[in-house]
């Protein structure tokens, strides 16, 4: 099997390369792509990645041949890319895909091909489009109805991992208490608290405030103490 490049982004990809990594999976075997339109996924909604809509013209036919999907990169900005690097989110995105996804109780999107070369920081994700479902707007929030239908499937998710013996074998999937992850949490909610409290202290009832304060000091205990028994993954 051809090893094929790993595109830095959208703009790397061509015809020929969607073509041979559909084949790769057998999501395509007789049509090949002739011509593609790639439109960039809203600004912001790719904070640590580089997201695409691909529609695709082929060549020829194959039954289920996805006339669109979504690309997925590493983002283009160093200091975002660094972070993702740093807590190896790419990494565990593209492992999910290769090793997990199936097992899901939830709806996932299709994974027509994944590659990921780790030394070089290396990433790419060809997915189902789910479309017109719609991203949510972490402003604007959601209805009760929306919020309810995802804790149900929430709830589902977590009892199919519960206490798992396949968590043992995800060596990838940090825990809670995972160093990196409680000293990042840390710092972060020190160097927000000040700011927070500025725009929205005048809406919190006072016992609110000084559990806030008192948090910063009990966060790695608190984050220690979720790690342990029973796990899942949330």
């Amino acid at each position: 099997m051809t090893k094929l490049k790993i595109p830095a982004g959208p703009q790397e990809i061509t015809p020929q390369w969607l073509t041979l990594a559909l084949r790769q999976t057998g999501t395509i075997t007789d049509a090949t792509v002739e011509s593609f339109e790639s439109t960039a996924i809203g600004e912001g909604a790719g904070f640590m990645g580089q997201l695409a809509q691909v529609a695709l013209l082929y060549e020829g036919s194959d039954v289920g041949a996805p006339r669109s999907l979504i690309a997925k990169f590493p983002s283009d900005v160093p200091e975002n890319r660094d972070i993702g690097n740093h807590f190896h989110f790419y990494e565990r995105e593209t492992r999910f895909y290769q090793e997990i996804a199936d097992e899901v109780e939830l709806r996932t999107p299709r994974c027509y091909y994944s590659a990921m070369n780790v030394e070089a920081d290396e990433y790419v994700l060809l997915l189902e489009d789910l479309a017109p479902a719609r991203v949510g707007d972490q402003l604007t929030g959601c209805s009760p109805e929306e919020a309810e239908l995802a804790i149900r499937h929430l709830a589902k998710f977590h009892a199919t991992w519960w206490e798992s013996p396949r968590l043992a074998e995800i060596d990838w999937m940090p825990l809670v208490s995972d160093p990196t992850q409680m000293q990042a949490v840390e710092d972060s909610y020190r160097d927000t608290w000040d700011s927070f409290l500025e725009r929205f202290g005048d809406k919190l009832q006072a016992s609110m405030v000084r559990t806030g304060e008192r948090l910063a000091d009990n966060i790695a205990s608190l984050m220690a103490y979720n790690a342990e028994p029973p796990r899942t993954i949330i």
